[in-house]
């Protein structure tokens, strides 16, 4: 009796090396993933929080940090994002190649996706951002002005030269009215104060109403804007 016993836990001890044997060598050709990360407005650089995020047949959505984890699966591509309709198409390929040993038999892999603005989305942040400085100039704001120059620009001048500045410049002339007019985006664009180059640009079409001893005069001007940490910033010279 004790000798059946003994081969009855025998045969399963031996059952369960198999299966665990067996497993092992599926889990090392046919890996268990974990893939996380981040989804970030590549405009803005804020993460985005509730979207949806598709992994063969597996979804999550991001949290209020714009996180997303998909545990356990297998290896598929593409990640896709599925943003709302100011957004171009998402797709990121997931490189296994990369993936880092977490736990026994789980391999993880850390990604971060990002969301682009289409270009009419563009467009309306560049005008945004455009309408905003020219009330700030409407309304004698020199602060806030020199807040929204490119750094670049603000190392040629201090806020506090820059405000004596404008008020210089400004001196018996006002501000009445001002329109923007086309946005474009160029490839590269050359700053000719400073010869430095710059990707990437917004170029837009404004057009000031200025006042000055009773005289009205519109004065055209293409103004210049980049994205530096998720806000657009104007060029700006004191010649």
């Amino acid at each position: 009796m004790k000798n059946k016993k003994s081969k009855v836990l025998l045969v399963v001890v031996s059952a369960v090396a198999v299966l665990i044997l067996m497993g092992a060598i599926v889990l090392f050709f046919f890996p268990i993933y974990s893939i996380s990360g981040k989804l970030i407005d590549s405009d803005t650089n804020k993460s985005m929080e509730g979207i949806e995020m598709s992994l063969g047949m597996r979804k999550v959505k991001t949290s209020n940090q714009g996180d997303f984890t998909v545990k356990n699966i297998g290896k598929n591509n593409p990640l896709i994002a599925n943003l709302p309709k100011e957004y171009e198409k998402s797709e990121t390929k997931i490189d296994y190649n990369l993936s880092k040993k977490s736990g026994l038999f789980v391999k993880k892999v850390s990604i971060d996706a990002k969301a682009n603005p289409n270009q009419e989305e563009r467009i309306k942040r560049v005008r945004t951002a455009v309408e905003e400085l020219m009330n700030d100039t409407k309304f004698g704001k020199s602060d806030a002005e020199y807040d929204a120059l490119h750094p670049d620009c603000q190392k040629t001048i201090s806020k506090e030269d820059f405000i004596k500045q404008r008020k210089d410049d400004t001196s018996g002339l006002s501000m009445t009215d001002f329109k923007i007019g086309n946005i474009k985006f160029l490839d590269s664009w050359k700053f000719d104060k400073t010869g430095v180059e710059y990707k990437n640009v917004a170029e837009a079409e404004t057009t000031y109403t200025l006042q000055l001893l009773g005289m009205t005069q519109p004065l055209n001007k293409l103004t210049h804007y980049v994205n530096v940490d998720g806000k657009w910033r104007c060029f700006w010279s004191k010649d």
